[in-house]
């Protein structure tokens, strides 16, 4: 699938890892589950809104803060990309290149993790075919 240069613009896309326990000062499990992140990786993608009928109706009113992208297999894996991985479009992560800081310090309590300032996450896992992946977004702003 060719697209024109202009076309793409600069996705970045962190994935998520297995969640690991929130230990509290006692050196205790809590309960509570941590989301964790690997480091965020930049590719030059191109981004659409959603505009097709089968779309439409199958997202109805949401599709309006949805976007799609659909690449060739060569440009990006499906192994990269997941359910639930926040996606930043048109902005730069704040922890480009490092490990998102969501994870507990060895030896120290839990700490409450950052939010994260993704304005996208994966809604859907992605679908490849032998010719293109489509991976479906959603933004974290309702309508938006």
């Amino acid at each position: 699938m060719r697209t024109v240069a202009r076309d793409r613009e600069d996705v970045y896309i962190a994935q998520r890892l297995p969640s690991v326990p929130e230990i509290d000062e006692n050196g205790y499990e809590t309960g509570t589950m941590l989301p964790q992140f690997d480091v965020s990786v930049k590719y030059r993608l191109r981004v659409q809104p959603i505009s097709e009928d089968a779309d439409i109706q199958l997202y109805g009113a949401q599709s309006v803060s949805m976007r799609k992208i659909i690449e060739s297999p060569l440009s990006i894996g499906v192994s990269d990309i997941s359910y639930l991985d926040p996606v930043w479009i048109g902005t730069i992560p704040s922890t480009y290149g490092d490990a998102l800081p969501s994870s507990p310090v060895e030896g120290e309590p839990s700490v409450i993790p950052l939010p994260l300032d993704n304005n996208y996450y994966v809604s859907v896992q992605p679908i490849q075919t032998p010719r293109q992946i489509v991976i479906m977004l959603k933004s974290v702003i309702e309508n938006g």
